[in-house]
């Protein structure tokens, strides 16, 4: 399970398996590991993944694409921004 801080500083836990990491493959660790892919913008990203997640930190284990998400605190994703009306 991987925690987000939502809005109220209260963490959101997700099951990290179910997330869709496509298009990143193990190829893409060649220069950095660990790498923030942003899903939402990249030009290759997942749009669906994205909409939800934004840049995900990921580090690769091992040759078999076992990749760890986040950062060492366990948090996916840290809430730091706010919606305007337009």
């Amino acid at each position: 399970m991987i925690g987000l801080i939502i809005e109220t500083g209260e963490p959101l836990f997700v099951d990290s398996a179910q997330i869709d990491l496509s298009p990143v493959e193990t190829e893409d660790f060649d220069e950095e590991n660990p790498q923030y892919y942003n899903f939402f913008t990249d030009a290759q990203g997942n749009y669906t993944t994205g909409r939800v997640y934004g840049t995900i930190r990921l580090e690769l284990l091992d040759d078999s694409g076992t990749v760890r998400l986040g950062g060492a605190n366990g948090f996916l994703d840290e809430y730091n921004f706010d919606i305007k009306e337009n």
